[in-house]
């Protein structure tokens, strides 16, 4: 992550904006505030940055979010595509909410449909992977 999240502000509204999609189907579960507490702390934030990122739990203004560069703001798109597909369930508020994000980032759908499919085709060599281990250990 580092490579493309260097500045502070990007940091911030990395964060940020993952807040926003964890809001989007209107659960916030604890695992997902621990992940987001733990990026934080990761990311060698002060105390101020984290307060900022914490005020966005329970605001009910829209969070916005920007980043330095194109490649910062493509890379968080890719890396918020990947966190939601963690579960397994890549549901229509996240994908709306990517949509949006992608949008006022001025990203087009056709560079998030790209994305989509990489990491669809990650989760399924992941799970080749898994599944060849398994077979292999079991001679």
């Amino acid at each position: 992550m580092a490579m493309y999240i260097e500045k502070k502000n990007d940091k911030i509204n990395y964060l940020k904006g993952l807040i926003r999609l964890v809001k989007a189907d209107g659960i916030i579960a604890d695992e997902e505030v621990e992940y987001i507490n733990i990026a934080a702390v990761g990311m060698k934030l002060d105390e101020d940055s984290i307060a900022k990122i914490n005020e966005c739990w329970n605001s009910s203004k829209k969070i916005s979010v920007e980043f330095s560069t194109k490649i910062t703001a493509m890379f968080f798109i890719q890396e918020a595509i990947q966190l939601c597909e963690v579960d397994g369930s890549y549901d229509e508020a996240e994908k709306n909410e990517i949509r949006n994000l992608a949008e006022e980032l001025g990203i087009s759908e056709e560079k998030i449909v790209a994305i989509e499919k990489w990491v669809q085709t990650g989760i399924v060599w992941r799970q080749q992977g898994e599944a060849l281990i398994k077979a292999l250990s079991e001679d």
